[in-house]
């Protein structure tokens, strides 16, 4: 049983990291994009809410 939760604990750990993974370079690599956007004034969360819907997407 122990082993059990070992490696469901893995396998979540993994998943995050691939999760968070996968938005940092997808947020790398609208850097262009997100540059503008602030420079014509666009809150954080106006920026943040794509990735957090993209997040949520590859978790689903």
């Amino acid at each position: 049983m122990d082993i059990v939760i070992a490696i469901a604990l893995l396998l979540l750990l993994s998943v995050l990291l691939i999760i968070s993974n996968t938005i940092r370079l997808n947020i790398l690599n609208q850097r262009a994009e997100i540059e503008v956007l602030k420079l014509v004034g666009a809150t954080n969360s106006f920026i943040q809410r794509p990735f957090l819907y993209v997040g949520a997407w590859l978790v689903a």
